[in-house]
């Protein structure tokens, strides 16, 4: 069941959207913003879809790009660093193109309005090469762990930024949308869970 929605001039516009705020200030700032995911969670669905379009683009990319290369140079990862970091952004691709659809379509089903999921997702779409990355190779090469812990450090590693997207999505439907709270909290696990599965079947397909 839907709540009444916050008036639009009570909520406080992502960092990303503010005038004069310098681009790069302002996407920092918004990825940093996960961190507060209630505080944010109106903004996230309030706005214009065409600003989560842009952020998706500005964000994505540089984060996917940037974590298979630093997992590729820590870990000594046999496949060439071009190869590895293409079919790595690809799989993170896959995947947030699973969180975003899905989210989106839980939202519909539910009542909320597509645009406005739509533009939540796209705004955390660029946690999925964070949990999607294997640092398993870096501990057992680097820090000299056996597989066991290297596996338990890779979960780890993932398990921050997995995390960060579940409760996001979560929040942005609760106390952004106003969707009932135990199907909020569906809406965080089942895109997440899919994103991850998705990402990680792409991941094996293209031997990362």
């Amino acid at each position: 069941m839907l709540e009444r929605p916050e008036p639009q001039s009570e909520v406080e516009s992502l960092t990303w959207e503010k005038k004069g705020i310098f681009p790069v200030f302002g996407l920092l700032a918004t990825m940093l913003g996960v961190i507060y995911p209630e505080r944010r969670a109106a903004a996230l669905v309030r706005g214009r879809t065409r600003s989560a379009v842009l952020f998706f683009v500005a964000s994505f990319l540089p984060v996917a790009i940037g974590a298979f290369a630093f997992a590729h140079a820590l870990g000594g990862v046999e496949q060439e660093t071009l190869l590895y970091v293409a079919r790595g952004v690809i799989a993170s691709l896959a995947g947030a193109v699973a969180l975003v659809g899905s989210f989106t379509s839980m939202a519909q089903a539910e009542g909320a309005e597509p645009k406005s999921a739509l533009r939540a997702a796209l705004f955390l779409a660029w946690l999925v090469p964070l949990f999607l990355v294997d640092f398993g190779p870096f501990a057992t090469t680097v820090l000299a762990h056996p597989p066991e812990r290297a596996e338990t450090f890779a979960a780890l590693c993932a398990l921050a930024p997995l995390l960060l997207a579940l409760v996001g999505l979560e929040a942005a439907a609760k106390h952004g949308a106003g969707l009932a709270p135990r199907f909020s909290l569906l809406m965080g696990v089942v895109p997440v869970a899919l994103a991850f599965a998705v990402g990680r079947v792409a991941l094996a397909a293209g031997g990362v």
